[in-house]
């Protein structure tokens, strides 16, 4: 699940405007867009990476989650189905302007003078005139697999978490639902996925959570220890998390970073 910062200023937009299905009264209570530099993205989104069967059942599924509802499709240059996710969007019969649609450029294309041809290879495979959010610094993992950069493969996540579990119980929703609800209240914009119409469904049908709640989630890494699933820091030589310094911008790690994007693209057909 991606999340993605809004400003501080939040717009709540009719979901009628947005052909939301009206039927999810309880989303109505939380922002359904994000002003961000301009840019309107919706509070919801649907992810697409590593779908079941591979990219298989990525048209499918993309199909379903656009007629529930969601307007925000998230996909990527390294997933390998841009081609579908655009064949989608075209068939769906919606109007452009009605979908927001994220791409990401592929770490093998990182030199400024590859960008623009990424960014036309994507948009050719979209079949689209434009795209509304190009992130480029995608999968910063210093050239290795994700398993490699994660050092809690073993250790449960928030789903799991019994605090979670319990405020759950008392709304009577699942921790997924809380979850996604507590990072909108806060002013992020999320993109879950999933392969099943009902989560679909119960991914979108969020709610306001009482202030204790949200105070007792906003505590839990100050009391339980932060717990990061992607940590390429050994891997990439700095601190991607850091907010008080934007590096590498030259020297050194310019070169690191050089030295493995030419090795990626040598095995350019995984992406």
């Amino acid at each position: 699940m991606f999340i993605f910062p809004a400003s501080i200023t939040q717009t709540i937009h009719d979901p009628a405007k947005l052909n939301l299905p009206m039927n999810i009264s309880s989303f109505q209570s939380l922002p359904t867009i994000f002003e961000v530099g301009g840019v309107s993205i919706p509070a919801v989104g649907f992810g697409t990476f590593q779908g079941d069967n591979g990219n298989s059942k990525v048209k499918d599924v993309v199909l379903t989650a656009l007629r529930n509802g969601y307007r925000h499709i998230d996909t990527a240059a390294a997933y390998g189905n841009e081609k579908e996710v655009g064949e989608t969007i075209k068939e769906s019969g919606l109007p452009r302007s009605e979908i927001f649609v994220t791409t990401k450029l592929a770490q093998t294309w990182h030199d400024p003078e590859d960008v623009e041809e990424a960014l036309d290879r994507s948009l050719r495979d979209l079949q689209l005139d434009y795209e509304n959010i190009h992130l480029t610094g995608h999968q910063p993992l210093g050239g290795k697999p994700v398993a490699a950069v994660n050092p809690n493969a073993n250790r449960p996540g928030p789903l799991s978490d019994p605090n979670i579990a319990e405020i759950a119980s008392a709304y009577g929703k699942s921790p997924a639902q809380v979850l996604l609800s507590w990072a909108v209240q806060r002013g992020t914009s999320v993109v879950p996925k999933t392969v099943n119409a009902h989560r679909m469904i119960k991914n979108r049908d969020l709610f306001r959570l009482k202030d204790e709640h949200m105070e007792e989630i906003n505590s839990l890494a100050e009391k339980k220890g932060a717990l990061r699933f992607l940590d390429p820091r050994d891997h990439i030589g700095f601190d991607i998390f850091r907010e008080d310094v934007d590096e590498p911008v030259e020297g050194t790690k310019k070169g690191f970073f050089s030295s493995f994007e030419e090795e990626g693209r040598k095995h350019q057909h995984y992406f």
